[in-house]
């Protein structure tokens, strides 16, 4: 570390700070930290690696993380999108080494109203690498520091670690509630983690649980990303990269308000606090988990993506706010090693930064010195955020437990961010206003105008000292960012969806299905809630003779059994069997070409995409046959299919029909055909060993977009 760097840092290296990520995870972007202050306040602090100091601007380093724009996380690997040097050693916040960071320091009460904040960059000493699952346990009172291989680091103890994570555990509760109370819209779609054998082949799935200590990381990653986005967006109005969520599709908004209806819940979908409430309502009214999580399934489908923009491709600020957080001003900035949009946001806040210290505001630096209380007592938790109760409890109180521009200190960020769009406000009104102190507001706006001259142009001159992109510039790299997002989404995507055929190639399994959407007599989708993943289902590809009856007043599927109309190769008979050819005269030949297309018909009948896939013969060529570990029973025929209904089925992988390669999950309704499904022990004991290999995919930040 160079010591002219060194010497502008705040120097955090006798702060007690740790890092809260998944088992696997080795770029630590994120670590945190609380001391308890005099007078029942903490010292809260967010320290994120300071990836900018080590990637300077127009560089081919920088250039390189443009153009890659985000790390890709596959079941078995990362994609970096920086060097692994930088990203899992030198920047990643490994504890027991000094580090560069960019914090964000607040004075907090417990319910998690800020009174002060400072931020800057700083060299931190992390004493410790925590995931997940420890912290859960901390939580919930059943931590064993003896059953975790985890190293403490300068001189911290478990009973300090532990009083740190239950206090910020308490102040991350109520800022969770105050967030919904105030609008805030959570989908929970179910994401699967792999257990892998030592070779790397997927042996067992479950669903990823997002729990109360993935909470407490996320809250205040979140108010830190809410913080920034409003101090780059008082200091260059027109050059801050931030990330904004339109409004749902209102025609997909109007099929889930139908779904709801069938339910006998009348939804509001006019807000996301709204629609919060009414998935809240829901929840209680659906009769089983899945039916749950299909209901959130749909509520999902309306949802469009996130994207990031540069504020001069949107002058109005009405349309920079963020539908699901239900907040005006978002950005990125607590992932810099695996997002190059925060890399520009922490370079954007920096210049924030120097542009208030030329205007000599106040940077509170007195919070960073100030001394700890010698005792403090634990911030009791709040009740749980995503109820009904949360919504009506805490908005009472929501102006305390909430940070409000208006209440913070001069020099805040978001009182700054809020002054600016007052101005802005103001300066649209025009004097022509009709309201009684329009010439007041006016001349204000033109007072604020005077002074917001010189700010400007100081603000141009900070942007050209740092580098930062014109804003043609950075609206390309927002639109390049926005594209790189998402392709990196559809490869995970992917990855998991592979990984999930590879399994169930394997060892096809018996399940529950939810009918989501009937389409006539021919077909009908279903959700697997094991899965997570939607299938659709053809009656001619069940491998088993069904018929279809559709009632369209009723909505209604009757399946039955019906007869099969395969049409068979040429030679063969209906049952398969080999028949003579008079017209043939070269009785080799003949057996050849016969053979040939009787492995024709038999690889036909294995493929679960095929109209001639035959589900006995299928079933009775598996090695291990099928597992059924819940002993789900055999659908009974007739049965009437509708929205909801709850069907079983045995999900298996269909194969490229050139490659042999698994492509997706294919389900078929488990019916009686004369085979019989077992759970394989074999299988069930790789899966228990393959415990020690998770997948490296992580999940950290679900609601950031």
């Amino acid at each position: 570390m160079p010591p002219a760097e060194v010497a502008t840092r705040a120097d955090f290296t006798s702060w007690r700070i740790f890092s809260i990520d998944p088992i696997t995870a080795r770029d630590l972007d994120d670590a945190l930290s609380i001391q308890p202050l005099p007078g029942g306040r903490w010292r809260m602090g967010v320290h994120i690696a300071d990836v900018a100091a080590f990637v300077k601007p127009n560089t081919p380093l920088d250039d390189e993380a443009q153009i890659r724009g985000t790390s890709v996380y596959l079941v078995q690997k990362v994609i970096p999108m920086l060097p692994r040097l930088l990203c899992e050693q030198l920047c990643s916040l490994q504890p027991g080494d000094l580090r560069f960071a960019f914090s964000i320091v607040w004075e907090m009460g417990h319910d998690g109203h800020i009174y002060k904040e400072w931020a800057g960059r700083s060299i931190i000493n992390s004493c410790a690498k925590l995931a997940y699952p420890m912290v859960q346990q901390i939580i919930e009172g059943c931590f064993d520091p003896n059953r975790w291989q985890t190293q403490l680091y300068n001189g911290a103890t478990w009973e300090q670690v532990i009083f740190d994570s239950l206090a910020l555990h308490g102040i991350a509760s109520h800022l969770r509630a105050a967030r919904f109370a105030n609008g805030s819209l959570r989908l929970n779609n179910t994401k699967l983690h792999f257990a892998l054998d030592t070779g790397g082949n997927p042996v067992s799935a479950s669903p990823y649980v997002q729990s109360e200590a993935n909470h407490l990381v996320e809250e205040f990653m979140l108010l830190a990303n809410m913080r920034v986005a409003a101090k780059i967006a008082w200091a260059f109005p027109k050059h801050a990269l931030l990330r904004r969520h339109p409004p749902p599709s209102d025609r997909k908004l109007a099929e889930f308000k139908a779904a709801a209806e069938a339910l006998g819940v009348s939804v509001d979908v006019s807000t996301a606090a709204a629609l919060q409430r009414s998935l809240t309502a829901l929840s209680k009214a659906c009769r089983d988990q899945a039916t749950q999580e299909v209901m959130t399934l749909l509520a999902t489908k309306p949802m469009l993506l996130a994207q990031y923009f540069c504020t001069n491709e949107a002058p109005d600020p009405a349309t920079w706010r963020h539908y699901a957080l239900a907040t005006d001003l978002y950005t990125h900035f607590t992932s810099p090693i695996r997002r190059y949009p925060d890399v520009i946001v922490h370079r954007l806040l920096q210049a924030a930064l120097d542009l208030s210290k030329q205007l000599q505001e106040p940077d509170n630096a007195d919070l960073v010195t100030a001394p700890m209380a010698e005792h403090a007592e634990l911030p009791a938790s709040a009740p749980p955020a995503d109820t009904a109760t949360a919504a009506t409890t805490a908005a009472a109180n929501a102006s305390d437990a909430v940070p409000d521009a208006s209440s913070s200190s001069a020099g805040s960020l978001a009182a700054e961010a809020a002054a600016s769009q007052r101005l802005d406000a103001k300066a649209r009104s025009g004097p022509s206003s009709s309201t009684a102190d329009s010439d007041t507001l006016w001349e204000q706006a033109e007072a604020d105008d005077a002074v917001a001259a010189p700010r400007e142009a100081a603000s141009e001159a900070l942007l050209k000292q740092h580098q930062l992109p014109d804003v043609i510039t950075m609206a390309k790299i927002a639109k390049h960012s926005n594209e790189t997002k998402l392709s990196a989404r559809m490869v995970s995507d992917g990855s998991l969806r592979l990984y999930l055929c590879i399994m169930l190639k394997q060892a096809p399994k018996v399940s529950w299905a939810v009918v989501t959407s009937v389409g006539g007599d021919k077909f009908f989708t279903v959700y697997l809630p094991e899965f997570g993943c939607e299938a659709r289902m053809y009656l001619n590809l069940m491998g088993v003779p069904l018929a279809g009856s559709w009632d369209g007043t009723s909505q209604t599927l009757t399946i039955s059994t019906g007869h099969l109309a395969a049409q068979q190769p040429a030679g063969f008979a209906a049952n398969g069997d080999v028949v003579d050819n008079p017209m043939t005269t070269d009785a080799e030949q003949q057996l050849t070409q016969q053979q040939e297309e009787q492995q024709q018909v038999q690889r036909q009948e294995m493929l679960l995409n095929s109209p001639k896939f035959n589900l006995k013969i299928w079933l009775e060529c598996l090695p291990n046959g099928v597992l059924n570990p819940s002993h789900i029973p055999c659908a009974e025929l007739p049965s009437q299919v509708q929205q909801f209904s709850r069907i079983p089925v045995v999900v298996g992988t269909y194969l490229n029909k050139i490659t042999c390669h698994p492509e997706d999950v294919s389900p078929k309704l488990w019916v009686p055909c004369g085979a019989q499904a077992q759970q394989v022990e074999t299988i069930a004991n790789q899966a228990a060993t393959a415990q020690m290999h998770p997948s490296v995919m992580a999940y950290e930040n679900l609601i950031e977009d």
